[in-house]
């Protein structure tokens, strides 16, 4: 993944977590985008401990939509 496509996915997240302030999301700080993206790697495998919160269906397939 490039680093242009790594930071419009950042983008993606970022605006749709405000857009859904309902919506289930892990709570992390992510400080780079090497840690999006191993966020988003547990996001698709359903590895997520199970005190936090996993992004619900509808924002994955947005997601995976821009990958």
């Amino acid at each position: 993944m490039s680093k242009s496509q790594m930071q419009e996915l950042f983008k993606l997240f970022s605006h749709s977590s405000k857009l859904h302030p309902q919506s289930s999301y892990s709570i992390r700080y992510i400080k780079t985008l090497h840690g999006l993206h191993d966020l988003l790697d547990e996001i698709k495998s359903k590895n997520l401990q199970s005190n936090e919160s996993t992004i619900d269906s509808t924002e994955e397939k947005k997601i995976q939509k821009h990958l």
